[in-house]
């Protein structure tokens, strides 16, 4: 694959000089979270963000192996995509998982291209509070007592949610699903009604997303490179 441009591997931010055509390669594998291993956004970002500087890039394909994380890390990532593809032409190869975040992340990609046993889409969000009072309680013998300066001031793990603060959570997890629901209709040019009806956090196989749009085509790796050339 050398002679297809400028490789980007995201892993050790290693950056090889190769001859025309100059098109990035961006690689992003794991699950994804601000720092860490997997798909850390801070350096995931940076890295979008040199590639989209360098005016002798004309290209990105962005190869994404992931079946999600976190929520805002995903947003982050999201956002340098969009700013790319406003510069660049922006190309999504996934691998054998782009679900959740890693759909998310994917896009606002000009095309997106998966196997026919790609597992993807799954749009959707959910968050979890840890109840640990009864284990602590039980098995420890450790018990709390609160002050709090506000009603929700005391909000922690070793007490449970009261109905309001249920409400509030689920209201915040409502709002950023609402969200992904936007930016997948406006990358895919889908209406917001039609990307509804396939997401509620179901997956869809490579082959399924091709048909219900949130794919564009299957590829094989030489006629892929074709359609990528053909593309830029």
């Amino acid at each position: 694959m050398e002679k297809y441009g400028k490789y980007f591997f995201f892993e050790d931010q290693e950056i090889r000089q190769i001859e025309k055509p100059k098109i990035a390669v961006i690689v992003a594998e794991g699950d994804i979270s601000r720092d860490g291993d997997g798909i850390a956004s801070e350096k995931l970002c940076k890295l979008w963000k040199k590639v989209r500087e360098e005016d002798n890039i004309e290209a990105v394909v962005f190869r994404i192996n992931s079946p999600g994380g976190s929520a805002l890390a995903s947003d982050e990532i999201w956002r340098e995509v969009e700013l790319t593809k406003a510069k660049k032409k922006v190309i999504v190869s996934m691998g054998d998982v782009a679900a959740s975040g890693g759909f998310y992340i994917a896009a606002p990609a000009h095309r997106i291209f998966a196997e026919n046993s790609t597992i993807t889409g799954s749009i959707g969000v959910f968050g979890m509070i840890p109840y640990t009072g009864k284990m602590l309680e039980n098995k420890l013998g450790i018990t709390f007592d609160r002050v709090s300066t506000n009603k929700h001031g005391s909000l922690s793990l070793n007490r449970k949610l009261t109905k309001e603060e249920l409400r509030l959570t689920q209201a915040e997890v409502d709002e950023i699903y609402d969200d992904f629901l936007s930016k997948v209709a406006k990358g895919r040019k889908m209406t917001k009604e039609n990307v509804k009806k396939v997401a509620r956090g179901r997956v869809w196989a490579g082959s399924d997303a091709i048909k219900i749009g949130l794919v564009d085509a299957k590829y094989c790796i030489i006629r892929w490179w074709k359609k990528i050339l053909q593309t830029n």
